[in-house]
């Protein structure tokens, strides 16, 4: 008998009191499964970012590779020329001038 004095004393008399800890207690699970989903879909979204960044980085670079290497192709074949390699600044100065327009 004793038990059940000690059961009322923290569950509350009122039925009322005794079914609202009952329904706060069945919802404690949905909640922290709620909970549980909006953090798993914030890291989700997350690593998403993540991979576009990577993604956008990875381009970037490609596109300064491909710049640098048309670069050294231009000015491979611009020492070639017999005009500007040849010591005659005048017509280095014209051939650049041309390549230029």
């Amino acid at each position: 008998m004793e038990r059940i004095w000690e059961w009322r004393r923290l569950f509350g008399e009122s039925l009322r009191h005794r079914l609202t800890i009952l329904i706060a207690v069945a919802f404690v699970p949905a909640i922290l499964a709620a909970f549980g989903n909006i953090v798993e879909e914030h890291r989700h979204q997350l690593s998403r970012a993540q991979d576009a960044a990577f993604q956008f980085a990875r381009l970037a670079a490609m596109k300064e590779d491909q710049s640098n290497e048309g670069t050294r192709r231009l000015l491979w074949a611009m020492s070639v020329l017999p005009e500007i390699s040849g010591g005659d600044a005048a017509a280095c100065e014209r051939a650049l001038n041309s390549i230029l327009q």
